[in-house]
């Protein structure tokens, strides 16, 4: 070999023509090939038996197996795998520690369609490990319309995709938890099935076909996503459809992309059913939480809503969301702290007052994480869609900057952080631009929603890139008169927009038509400054856009008005008085007199409704009296836009139900279905009339039904537990080995050997597996648990026997699963005892002659005895 590898060098070397150098490489790497030089497993050729190589991990670590230097695969603790497809003859075997200094070899001599069992074993083991289990196979069809990452025993294995069926090979017989996972709906499904020997275990994962129809219902367009899902754009007006959404809770998110408004709505959907949901505005909240040592007073848009006491937090409901202000002004010092508040639909905003620090509130409106920097140190990462208020930051100059997910500036600003405000800042990537042309004779300070952008001197024109899109206010105010001129525009992404600024003034003239003061925006003339009912007055304004508003001083209404002022224009405003409707329910059973502020308004039947036109739109007070002697009173806010409803209700009182089983509960209050309560649950329900009522529940896996008589009284809560019927199991490990316990796939304790475990058992069809924790031995129970009774499970050693007898004539050496056993002579037997029931391998070596060896596999049963007679035969 030598001799012809020093010609074909010589050859190579040699100044003959191209061609022949490349035969010269094409024969020695045959060569070189066929005399065993090429590195790796030598892999079996088509037609040729092949040898496996079955692998048993039980060391502590993980473990990576080489064939001849070249990787075959990676081994978990206390798993199994088999590598087929190899050629018989001498081999070398190493498994090196992933985590740890641990390095075994071994080098066997492959048998054509033998197996060669190798077990991993630490080096201070005592003790035989059962034999590898035999192998199956899982096949799952996805009837999904995305795909689906399969895991098996918490082991990813494969990616199914949609539509398409995949069989995964080589799985270990037994129990086996299958868990499909969908990243595009981050919806999970799971399968507990018993993978039988050579045969397959099949799983269609289907959904129940419900359908989700989200309707926007408001003005302006949002970026939508269910259950976290991919986002999408919704117009307003406009409706989306999802589906192939499993019958279960789903949650809906979206965010307005001009008032930054938020939603979010959970929705419970049934099997196949079909849903339609609508998103509007509603009221948000206001958290004030005081950390000086004085009490504030707290005001919204210059209204008093309350005070906050020292060190302590309080919370203002029914707030109208939209871009606001808070003041907060200390009672004893003065001190005043102010923030522009964004208020979102059903969300509440949160507001920490401290001394002599600064805040940031910022909005991500992007489609992508962005991480938020400030001179170059990290504060915070926000979500597409997500806002936060970032407090105790030093007051001052600052570089603020907005870095996506690929270590791109998204936006930066440059930042003046003043003591006991908080600046706001608005990330968005869609942006537009606008460009300013000053025509007026003095230099002008330009501001976009009260924040500063340029200065721009007389008669020149300046463009300014970064806008957010939206409904914008810019302003420019005089550098010397002080002049203000207005203007309100709605930036689309990647507009240019145009506003030139010219000279002029304009005259807005108000008549007070309304039955209450008004309170003068602060723009038309001074704070304070208010217009009593019938009176009329005349405002100077500067040419431009404007969004005039009148504060009703009794009703807190805003009257609002869009007014496009020209060069002496005259402008005529009567603002008119606000109406509303009220609709009174009367829920009792007699009728009631009612009352609206303190005016007798007639007298409504029982069980009926009445409809009042024509009040003022603002508080009310509103109550109801009956013969009986019961009174309702409440105080309420009538809207023009919308009727307003008050209900007179009946004696109602509340129902808290503890849900303490392993099940979803469907409650009932006589017959009449009140929601659902999930395991762990603690619910309260309300609206339940005085009185003795039968309540209860079922199941919704089991169909169980618990049932209580209870009596209700006005005004009080009751509480009902509803305790699953649970009985005691014992598990007698009588193993040396720690054995896990399973109750319907769930884990419940680990019971080590020579020692009895005790679990609570809900009553009912259960499935209880006890599986082996070095073995895998799995001994499944199904039955149906009763609670008047109790249950005791033996979990023992599987044990049988082999007698080996030597009738080849020589002495042998006896391994069991790759271990020695003993020695025996001729014609003699040797009795193998306390043998774990399975698949053993034994094989028969002649002691001095490596090369001559006898196997054979066993698949062994408890309780019986098996014979393995050696002659001088090898194949046996």
């Amino acid at each position: 070999m030598r001799a012809m590898a020093k010609y074909i060098e010589l050859l190579l070397r040699s100044p003959r023509r191209l061609p022949e150098r490349l035969v010269a490489v094409w024969i020695y790497v045959v060569i070189l090939t066929m005399s065993g030089y090429a590195c790796g497993p030598r892999q079996a050729t088509t037609g040729v038996p092949a040898a496996t190589v079955d692998v048993r991990n039980v060391c502590p670590e993980r473990m990576e197996v080489f064939a001849n230097g070249q990787l075959l695969g990676r081994i978990d603790s206390g798993t199994y795998q088999r590598f087929g497809g190899l050629l018989s003859g001498a081999i070398r075997l190493d498994a090196y520690a992933m985590h740890g200094d641990r390095v075994l070899t071994v080098q066997p001599e492959l048998t054509a369609g033998g197996t060669f069992v190798w077990e991993l074993v630490p080096a201070d083991a005592s003790v035989a490990v059962a034999a590898p289990r035999g192998l199956g196979r899982i096949e799952v069809e996805n009837r999904l319309p995305h795909d689906l990452d399969i895991s098996i025993d918490n082991e990813p294995r494969a990616r199914v995709l949609a539509g398409e069926t995949r069989v995964l090979d080589s799985i270990p017989e037994g129990d086996r938890n299958i868990l499909a996972h969908s990243k595009l709906r981050h919806l999970s499904f799971q399968h507990r099935g018993v993978v039988p020997t050579n045969d397959v275990l099949r799983w269609i994962v289907d959904d129940d076909h419900s359908e989700l129809t989200i309707v926007n219902k408001s003005s302006e367009p949002m970026i939508l996503t269910v259950d976290l899902g991919k986002s999408e754009r919704l117009e307003p007006g406009k409706q989306t459809t999802v589906g192939h959404l499993l019958g279960t809770s789903h949650t809906i998110e979206a965010m307005g992309l001009q008032s930054g408004r938020k939603y979010k709505k959970t929705v419970e959907i049934a099997a196949d059913e079909k849903r339609t949901v609508e998103l509007a505005g509603s009221d948000s909240s206001i958290r004030v939480v005081n950390e000086t040592n004085d009490n504030l007073v707290i005001r919204l848009d210059e209204l008093d809503i309350g005070r906050v006491e020292p060190m302590s937090s309080s919370n203002f409901t029914q707030i109208s969301q939209g871009n606001r202000i808070l003041t907060a002004t200390a009672v004893r010092s003065g001190q005043q702290f102010q923030t522009p508040a964004q208020l979102f639909s059903e969300q509440t905003f949160v507001w920490y007052v401290s001394a002599n620090a600064a805040a940031l509130w910022v909005a991500n409106l992007t489609d992508e994480n962005v991480a938020i920097y400030m001179d170059e140190a990290q504060l915070t990462t926000l979500e597409p869609g997500e806002s936060r208020y970032i407090s105790q930051l030093n007051p001052g100059n600052h570089l603020v900057e907005a870095i996506g997910e690929q270590s791109r500036i998204i936006q930066s600003k440059e930042l003046k952080l003043a003591p006991e405000r908080a600046a706001q800042w608005t990330i968005s990537s869609l942006l537009a631009s606008i460009e300013l042309r000053n025509n007026r004779k003095e230099t002008l300070r330009v501001f976009v929603d009260a924040d500063y952008l340029a200065e721009i001197p007389p008669g020149t024109t300046l463009t300014i890139d970064g806008l957010i899109p939206g409904d914008r206010l810019f302003e420019a105010w005089g550098k010397t008169s002080f002049r203000t001129t207005r203007t309100r525009m709605s930036l689309t992404e990647n507009q240019r927009a145009a506003w030139e600024i010219v000279e002029g003034s304009a005259t807005v003239k108000v008549t007070n038509l309304t039955q209450e003061m008004l309170e003068i925006d602060r723009f038309l003339a001074n704070a304070g400054d208010t217009l009593g009912p019938g009176e009329t007055a005349q405002y100077t304004i500067a040419t431009g856009d404007w969004r005039i508003t009148l504060l009703g001083m009794k009703s807190q209404h805003s009257f609002v008005r869009r007014v496009t002022a020209n060069d002496g224009d005259t402008v005529e405003w009567k603002v008119e008085p606000l109406m509303g409707d009220l609709i009174v329910h009367n829920r009792r059973l007699e009728p009631v007199r009612v009352h609206i502020d303190d005016i007798d308004v007639g007298i409504l039947a029982g069980d009926s409704s009445q409809t009042f036109h024509g009040l003022n739109q603002g508080p009310h007070e509103v109550s109801a009296t009956s013969e009986s002697g019961f009174v309702s009173r409440g105080k309420l806010n009538i809207n023009a836009d919308k009727p307003t409803n008050w209900e007179v209700h009946h004696e109602t009182a509340g129902l808290q139900v503890v849900n303490t089983t392993y099940e979803e509960l469907a409650l009932f209050v006589d017959g009449r279905p009140y929601g659902v309560i999930v395991p762990g649950e603690s619910r309260l329900f309300g609206r339940i009339p005085a009185g003795t009522h039968t309540v209860s529940s079922f199941g919704k896996r089991t169909g169980r039904h618990y049932e209580v008589a209870m009596t209700f009284h006005e005004d009080e809560v009751a509480r009902w537990t509803v305790e699953a019927q649970r009985t005691v199991a014992r598990i007698h490990n009588r193993r040396t080995e720690a054995a896990r316990v399973f109750v319907d796939g769930k884990h419940m304790i680990d019971v080590l050997p020579g020692t009895v475990g005790e679990v609570l058992v809900e009553a009912g069809p259960r499935h209880i597996d006890i599986h082996g924790v070095v073995s895998l031995d799995s001994k499944p129970y199904v039955l149906t648990v009763a609670s008047d009774q109790s249950y005791d499970f033996d979990f023992t050693e599987l044990t049988s026997k082999v007698v080996v007898e030597n009738q080849a004539g020589i002495p042998l050496r006896i391994h069991l699963d790759g271990h020695p056993v003993g020695h025996l002579p001729p014609n003699e037997k040797l009795e193998l005892a306390k043998i774990s029931a399975g698949r053993v391998l034994l094989e028969a070596t002649a002691e001095g002659l490596d090369n001559q060896r006898w196997q054979r596999r066993l698949t062994l049963r408890n309780g019986h005895d098996e014979v393995w007679t050696v002659t001088g035969s090898r194949n046996e």
